[in-house]
């Protein structure tokens, strides 16, 4: 179906062809048409660019403003916010021990192992709460046994996939070798000691880190060697990413780090500018 703007103009060249082609040139530039002229150009995701921020503080005086404007909430917590690209699309988690635990509660250890066996006993002995196998499927369910971290042998994962997987998959606590939660005879205990007390961490898919790393309780001093200690896990796993495509080019530890501020419960979050 024609536009009647174009049948207009179709019509008034039919109409000047007697006149010559002068007249017809003219008649054309007014025809219109619904044909893309160019096709968009398609445009790359923008990757976040390091930017100096002169609001930005130490660390020990963003502490000092926070816990000020907290002094009415005692029990609020101090959190960091890094936001980390180690190269585009990319994304990396970690773990790291902290020197004073932020945590209210400590972590329940559930090793998935066969029964009886000396690598039970191994894993009992390294700190783990549980060990066993099939005897805590229906604990855990029932929600007798609430587990913070779960750990398991190569020998036992497919059971424990098949049986526990959509329980332990949404929470993250799923043993999986990726994420370095499957280990057997002495790597196994040696796996229990380093879980221990650590806290985890991982990119979002924007490239964001978020943990609490200390209680409105802790001292000035242990905040910030908390703060420095996540900072610098954070710095090792994203030099890693990071070297791996700049094999021949020297990269700066916190080359894929974009920002950190510290934060509390009810407060502002503050840019730091010493911690990189």
């Amino acid at each position: 179906m024609v536009a009647a703007s174009s049948l207009t103009a179709l019509r008034a060249m039919s109409a000047a062809r007697s006149a010559g082609p002068s007249t017809i040139a003219a008649a054309s530039r007014f025809i219109s048409t619904s044909s893309p002229v160019a096709a968009k150009k398609k445009t790359k995701a923008k990757v976040p660019v390091k930017v100096q921020n002169p609001d930005a503080l130490p660390v020990d005086e963003a502490i000092r403003i926070l816990r000020a404007l907290e002094v009415a909430n005692p029990a609020s917590a101090f959190s960091l916010e890094v936001l980390a690209t180690p190269k585009p699309g990319s994304s990396f988690r970690g773990r790291v021990s902290l020197p004073i635990d932020p945590r209210k509660e400590a972590d329940t250890i559930v090793v998935f192992v066969e029964q009886d066996t000396p690598a039970a006993k191994a894993a009992l002995e390294a700190g783990a709460h549980y060990a066993g196998n099939e005897d805590l499927y229906p604990k855990i369910l029932s929600g007798e046994i609430v587990p913070t971290k779960c750990l398991a042998t190569s020998g036992v994962l497919p059971s424990v996939t098949r049986n526990l997987a959509r329980f332990l998959g949404p929470k993250g606590l799923m043993p999986a070798a990726k994420r370095g939660t499957v280990a057997d005879g002495d790597e196994l205990g040696e796996l229990v000691r380093n879980m221990a007390g650590t806290v985890e961490w991982k990119t979002d898919k924007w490239g964001y880190i978020r943990a609490p790393v200390a209680r409105m309780s802790f001292g000035a001093p242990s905040i910030s060697e908390n703060v420095r200690a996540f900072v610098d896990s954070i710095k090792e796993a994203s030099f890693n990413a990071t070297s791996m495509d700049s094999a021949h080019t020297r990269v700066s530890r916190s080359a894929g780090i974009i920002h950190v501020r510290l934060e509390t419960t009810h407060g502002p979050s503050i840019e730091l500018n010493d911690v990189l």
